[in-house]
């Protein structure tokens, strides 16, 4: 089953998804961490979170900035808030990345 909820997920996740956020780096990971970046607000917490260093973290959510040619978090000092791009793209996965790491446990 857990194949077929991920093969699902990717399916949906490039039909529906706007060209203005069109990504190149196809790997689940990095949809994970972002999640989890939004979902704590926190970069260090979204660490913690799922136990890779926030260095490693950092430079897997620059990759999809990059790759996607968007920002998609503004940095604060006290974490982190979505942007208009990062909100489209947190709405998009959000359901499917929380039922997958679900089933994943």
């Amino acid at each position: 089953m857990f194949i077929n909820v991920l093969v699902l997920f990717k399916l949906s996740f490039f039909i529906y998804f706007p060209p203005f956020l069109a990504i190149y780096y196809n790997s689940f990971e990095y949809y994970k961490v972002f999640y989890v970046i939004a979902k704590n607000k926190n970069i260090t917490k979204a660490a913690n979170e799922l136990n890779i260093s926030q260095p490693a973290i950092s430079r897997m959510l620059k990759t999809m900035e990059d790759q996607m040619n968007t920002k998609l978090f503004i940095r604060k000092t006290k974490g982190v808030i979505l942007t208009n791009e990062g909100r489209e793209l947190y709405r998009l996965i959000a359901d499917n990345i929380d039922n997958i790491m679900k089933s994943e446990i």
